[in-house]
């Protein structure tokens, strides 16, 4: 994708938020990159840490379809290749979007529908926050059990040229299941483990059984199977 389509904050709220004051004048894959995000947004309306030193980038993106869990499928595994082609880090998926390094978060994304009136979204805003360096003083004390960064320091102009690849690579993958949804599921850490399903305050424990061909997780209960599209899990420690 051309650098052109990309525009660099040092600074922003989120990345996501100013990213909606072009969906109307700028094409598919134009994204939003920032050095840091003053009020970072993660997933089930929680504050996404967004220190100095990582990459927090949102990508413009206007499917003929609304597909929740394909797109932020296809992102992960396009993270997931960049970052492998060009730093030599193999990295896994955790259902369903958080990018797992040795074991411990590197990467999270958001995919937020953005409705101009009509019964459908008239763009999808997908948001990806990669930890490339840890942050002066090192990761808060919420998530340093659970986070960690690549250990690579990157300019402004290599993080323009870094996000450039990955909305490349999204933009060639989501509307094509058949590229991705393979390669999904290999490089999930969740299958056959044994899993909390989180809804709210409760929690169920569960096996992680395979990814359907929609990237949904099939999950065992004992009694019963289901087929989870969106929401929450975490991996059962023993």
């Amino acid at each position: 994708m051309n650098r052109s389509d990309v525009l660099y904050y040092p600074e922003v709220d989120s990345t996501n938020k100013a990213l909606r004051e072009y969906l109307h004048a700028a094409p598919e894959g134009f994204t939003i990159v920032a050095g840091k995000q003053t009020a970072g947004r993660g997933r089930m309306g929680r504050s996404f840490i967004s220190p100095a030193g990582g990459l927090y980038m949102s990508v413009l993106l206007k499917p003929e379809k609304d597909s929740f869990s394909l797109i932020t499928s296809a992102a992960a595994v396009a993270v997931t290749q960049v970052i492998a082609e060009k730093f030599g880090m193999p990295c896994g998926i955790k259902w369903v979007n958080d990018i797992i390094k040795d074991g411990k978060k590197v990467c999270g994304i958001l995919a937020e529908s953005v409705f101009d009136g009509g019964e459908k979204p008239a763009a999808v805003i997908l948001g990806i926050g990669i930890n490339l360096i840890s942050p002066e003083g090192g990761f808060d004390k919420e998530i340093k059990d659970i986070a960690t960064d690549l250990g690579i320091y990157l300019t402004a102009d290599e993080k323009i040229d870094l996000a450039a690849e990955i909305s490349g690579r999204i933009l060639e993958l989501y509307p094509r299941p058949e590229s991705f949804v393979k390669e999904y599921r290999e490089k999930s850490v969740v299958i056959g483990k044994e899993i909390y399903v989180i809804r709210g305050a409760e929690k169920t424990s569960a096996t992680a059984v395979d990814i359907d061909d929609e990237c949904g997780l099939i999950v065992d209960y004992g009694s019963k199977t289901e087929v989870l599209r969106t929401g929450e899990i975490s991996v059962r420690v023993k």
